[in-house]
């Protein structure tokens, strides 16, 4: 990654009024509108900032829902860690189980429905950096919207090692209250994350590149994914030198000359060219000869 900003020491916040809680929240996951019962609800907040992302422990004292605004583009990267939390998106309303990792897009106006006493961590990453992130893994540009599925990853062993990362993020965040690590430190990590999950997200077939955006993509690379795919599972056959091309000097012109001299690469002394041609002595084919051996009429054996 480059341009990454500077590391922040780790910052606990604990506020009681709700124009201070929605203040927080917006600064972390950006703009939010937080709904409660309670005129002065009670949340905790405490988090730091690796390279581009920001790491966000929040503990809830009172039932509360949370939801987007526009012009939000944070990314959120988000696990239970204690409590009840639950994800509602339109009439639809999944579990966030404890350990489970669900990544939000910004494009997706989710809700979430927060108990008393839910405690969930947090990594956030703006949009620009995740774009760039993308074009880094994938080497072509992020579709627009960029959007990740809304529910965990169902392959235990990449769930597995999300519940392991995230158990490590949150273990780096508690050691950034003691101060800031190592800029390379925090490049390192930050790599790290994003490619993991745009790799678990969007190459789980194995190709690195995702079916679903293929349209963006030039016709002849969408040929060579296909055909790749398609050849996966055969042996690769080397090709075999193309033909070899009968010298223009008329003392080849016979069989048995042809057959005495030796077969060399050469170059041509007019354009340049290099062509695997049959040549004794005599000079060297002219620029006519060559136009015919590229449009295929030259002499060959």
């Amino acid at each position: 990654m480059v341009h990454h900003t500077a590391p922040r020491v780790n910052n606990a916040s604990h506020a009681r009024a709700l124009d201070h809680v929605q203040a927080l929240s917006a600064r972390i996951f950006g703009p939010t509108r937080l709904h409660t019962d309670e005129a002065a609800p009670d949340v905790q907040l405490q988090s730091c900032q690796i390279g581009h992302l920001t790491l966000a422990t929040t503990r809830y004292a009172q039932d509360m829902e949370v939801e987007p605004q526009p012009g939000k583009d944070h990314y959120v990267i988000q696990t239970v860690t204690a409590g009840r939390c639950r994800v509602a998106y339109g009439d639809v309303v999944a579990e966030m189980e404890p350990g489970s990792t669900w990544v939000f897009s910004p494009a997706l106006p989710v809700r979430l429905l927060i108990d008393a006493g839910c405690e969930r961590f947090s990594v956030v990453v703006r949009r620009p950096a995740l774009e760039e992130a993308f074009r880094m893994c994938f080497n072509f540009d992020a579709p627009a919207p960029l959007m990740f599925a809304l529910q965990p990853l169902a392959d235990a062993p990449r769930a597995g090692r999300w519940r392991a990362m995230m158990q490590w993020l949150r273990a780096e965040a508690a050691m950034r209250a003691g101060g800031p690590a190592l800029p390379a430190a925090d490049a390192a990590i930050e790599q790290l994350c994003l490619t993991a999950l745009l790799v678990d997200h969007f190459g789980a077939d194995g190709g690195l590149l995702p079916r679903g955006y293929l349209p963006t993509l030039p016709a002849y690379v969408r040929c060579a994914i296909r055909y790749l795919r398609a050849n996966l599972d055969k042996r690769c056959r080397c090709r075999r030198w193309p033909p070899t091309v009968v010298c223009a000097n008329a003392r080849c012109s016979s069989a048995s000359a042809r057959a005495r001299t030796p077969r060399r690469w050469s170059t041509c002394a007019c354009c340049g060219c290099r062509a695997r041609v049959r040549h004794c002595k005599g000079p060297r084919p002219g620029r006519a000869w060559c136009r015919r051996l590229r449009c295929g009429t030259a002499s060959r054996t």
